[in-house]
């Protein structure tokens, strides 16, 4: 029975292994020619002493992670071998760009492969190859919890309009920051590698010499590898952007990263953490520019465009968005908003009179009032137009769970009456509290424009049946 069981597991790692073994020959080749293409620059290309610097440290990077690899195989019981094909040998030198590693190959093999068996894995290689033993890195602290605040004064520093040579110097900065990237959580490193390669391949595409490009992509390659954030797309030579262009995939990561940093980690936002970000700019007399994407990203995450907080605090900017698809509906509601500015005031509305029909009606209810920015006079105005009992007003701005509070508070039989604000409430009014007032017969009533006593007045006698007389 026991060697039963031996040879099932045998055969279990063998098939394993043999699914395995397409990829990882895929991953080696990968490897390998990233180092055989840094050695190749290191060899034959006029470099200054930081360039210099930063390709031995990316070469040691790559080197481990081929050992690693290799490592792992063979203790697994594979093989390996690296083949260079017959009228290939090359002394050093500068490699073709676009195939640094072109005739060398690294094949493996499985555990009881005899005809493709290759060599035995000899632990001098590693040494004779220039790869050093694998260095484990002690565990990354966890990312700080405010690492929102961090991530957006680290964006404001991107700006995917720079000179090629300026934006070079930005992803630099961006790719070699270890420390800072280590400071964000894994899918959080993963964006913004992914941001820089597509940036790279845009440069590339653009005109910007491959030997500028590559050390940046092992770079971003070797942090992944070694920080284990996750799959980065665009460092492979065979990558393709995953839109239209690379352009468009830099500017869906960037997006993404803005939305990131004014959400929370199940992906809701806080309309007033989110505006008073914004506010943090325009008060620091941030050019549009950088506010702009802080501005399209709020909109994006669910901060209404007719939020009044936020129209009033971007209207200075109003000019500049002419050029800005993205705050189109800001846009319209800054012009409503300054067409209202500029409109004569309402006219007081006339006191309820006494002998008011629905007056029996209004007497003494629980009534709420939900939407907009209650102000107290108002609400006492209100209140002893139509005699109510009580007159909570809800607002909905910076509050988005308000709606939830007025649905629990009717359901629970603690309103008699509700007045909705349609113009400073979202569609959630729809599916929350209307449904819940026709179950309960809470009677309702919908102002479509302010929130006047003449107006509540007349969507009153519109909805609510004519009470007959005492």
């Amino acid at each position: 029975m026991g060697s039963e069981l031996g040879l099932d597991a045998d055969a279990l790692l063998r098939r394993l292994m043999e699914d395995e073994r397409p990829r990882l020959e895929t991953e080696l080749q990968e490897i390998l020619a990233d180092v055989l293409a840094i050695d190749a620059w290191l060899l034959g290309g006029e470099l200054s002493a930081e360039k210099r610097g930063i390709l031995e440290r990316v070469r040691r990077d790559r080197a481990d992670a081929l050992a690693s690899r290799l490592v792992s195989w063979r203790q697994r019981g594979g093989g390996f071998e690296l083949v260079v094909a017959p009228g290939t040998e090359r002394p050093f030198g500068p490699a073709p760009e676009d195939s640094p590693s072109a005739g060398v190959a690294m094949i493996v093999s499985v555990p009881g492969d005899p005809e493709n068996a290759p060599r035995s894995f000899a632990p001098a290689a590693s040494v004779a190859m220039g790869y050093e033993p694998v260095r484990s890195r002690p565990p990354a602290a966890p990312p700080a919890t405010d690492w929102r605040g961090p991530l957006l004064s680290f964006l404001a520093s991107l700006r995917p309009d720079r000179l090629p040579d300026e934006e070079l110097e930005e992803l630099d900065q961006l790719v070699r920051g270890k420390e800072r990237l280590r400071g964000f959580p894994h899918h959080v490193q993963v964006s913004l590698l992914e941001y820089a390669a597509a940036r790279l391949r845009y440069l590339q595409h653009r005109g910007v010499a491959d030997a500028r490009i590559q050390p940046f992509m092992a770079e971003i390659r070797s942090h992944a590898d070694r920080e284990g954030c996750g799959f980065v797309h665009g460092p492979k030579r065979t990558s393709g952007p995953t839109s239209s262009s690379w352009d468009s995939d830099a500017r869906t990561h960037l997006n993404r990263l803005y939305d990131r940093a004014l959400t929370d980690d199940a992906g809701r936002v806080n309309f007033g953490r989110a505006i008073a970000v914004i506010e943090e700019l325009v008060r620091d007399a941030a050019p549009f520019e950088e506010v702009r994407p802080l501005i399209a990203s709020a909109i994006r995450v669910g901060v209404p465009a007719s939020n009044t907080r936020l129209v009033n605090l971007v209207a200075p900017f109003h000019g500049n968005m002419t050029d800005a698809p993205e705050l189109r509906t800001l846009r319209g509601a800054i012009r409503t908003a300054e067409r209202a500015a500029r409109a004569p005031p309402e006219p007081e509305a006339p006191a309820i009179p006494a002998d008011w029909p629905w007056l029996a009606f209004a007497r003494g209810k629980r009534v709420v009032m939900i939407g907009g920015d209650p102000r107290e006079p108002n609400r006492v105005r209100i209140e002893k137009a139509f005699a109510f009992g009580e007159l909570v007003w809800e607002p909905t701005e910076f509050k988005p769970r308000s709606s939830d509070a007025v649905r629990d508070r009717i359901s629970s039989g603690g309103v008699d009456f509700l007045i909705i604000l349609r113009r400073f409430v979202g569609h959630d009014v729809d599916e929350k509290l209307i449904p819940v007032c026709e179950t309960t017969g809470t009677p309702y009533v919908s102002v479509p424009n302010g929130y006047g006593i003449g107006r509540i007045r007349q969507e009153i006698e519109h909805r609510i049946p004519r009470p007959e007389p005492a």
